[in-house]
């Protein structure tokens, strides 16, 4: 059996990945040369490689719980991260907070964006009215003074944020850009959301099938959208144009009887 690690990150002794380079190689190789595994691990499965090359050799791993939280505003929203957050603005004079409890794990693994509607709500798996995510900065400088978080989003918006923001703060005026271009630090200027004004301009409850739909929930969603099969559980139709699903928040709309869904990156009409 496999122990569940990445590695992301793994803490290991020098002979030991001497010993696992090359079998976590081939692994990966070979799970890169399978369809099937390619289609049901995707982007993970060079760390599927290592961990079933640590098993072959019987490599034996310790996890910490406390060793790194991870979590977008979805993901592990249970987990309380009880580290302070920063004051505003941080100088580089200071610490995030004199008084403020201590963090209980030892490293933020920062992998997903963090997605918010303006009301707080998480939209994972689709870029947020609010979206502080790494990849709006793959060609440019992250600025300063990030823009906050919705007032109820989770703890992880907020510490992020002001990470960022304390980064880049301390490292004042030389933090410039090499290629010159420095990104939004507006973080609603990403996102998508085509339907906010169509549901406020048109309520559901003036549509005879929107009247019907309107807070009725769980549906099931599946189909086909192009090339890509997609399915989705658990749906709940809100007040105000809220979708709702455990994999995150979207938008809808109806017109004369014809719905239209925004939701985990999918564009639906429903007739």
């Amino acid at each position: 059996l496999t122990d569940p690690v990445g590695p992301s990150p793994v803490i290991i002794h020098v002979d030991q990945l001497l010993k696992v380079a090359q079998p976590w190689l081939d692994f990966s190789q070979r799970i890169c040369k399978d369809g099937e595994a390619v289609a049901s691990l995707g982007w993970v499965r060079e760390m599927w490689g290592y961990a079933i090359a640590a098993a072959s050799l019987g490599i034996k791993h310790r996890v910490l719980e406390a060793f790194q939280f991870e979590g977008g505003s979805i993901g592990n929203r249970n987990r309380q991260l009880s580290w302070p957050v920063a004051p505003t603005p941080v100088t580089p004079d200071g610490p995030l907070a004199p008084n403020g409890l201590p963090m209980p794990y030892y490293i933020f693994h920062y992998t997903y964006g963090i997605e918010y509607s303006t009301e707080g709500l998480p939209t994972e798996l689709q870029v947020g009215e609010w979206s502080l995510d790494k990849r709006h900065y793959m060609g440019s400088s992250l600025p300063h003074s990030l823009t906050p978080p919705p007032t109820c989003a989770h703890d992880r918006a907020f510490i992020l944020r002001s990470l960022f923001n304390n980064a880049t703060e301390s490292l004042g005026r030389s933090w410039s850009p090499a290629n010159g271009r420095v990104g939004s630090a507006e973080l609603g200027a990403f996102n998508h959301f085509s339907l906010r004004r169509e549901n406020e301009a048109n309520p559901a409850r003036a549509d005879p099938v929107g009247a019907r739909i309107l807070g009725t929930g769980p549906w099931d969603l599946s189909g086909t959208q192009g090339s890509t099969h997609f399915r989705i559980r658990s749906l709940w139709f809100l007040g105000n144009g809220w979708l709702s699903s455990p994999r995150g928040h979207g938008r809808w709309s109806v017109k004369e009887g014809v719905l239209t869904l925004d939701v985990c990156g999918l564009h639906l009409q429903l007739v």
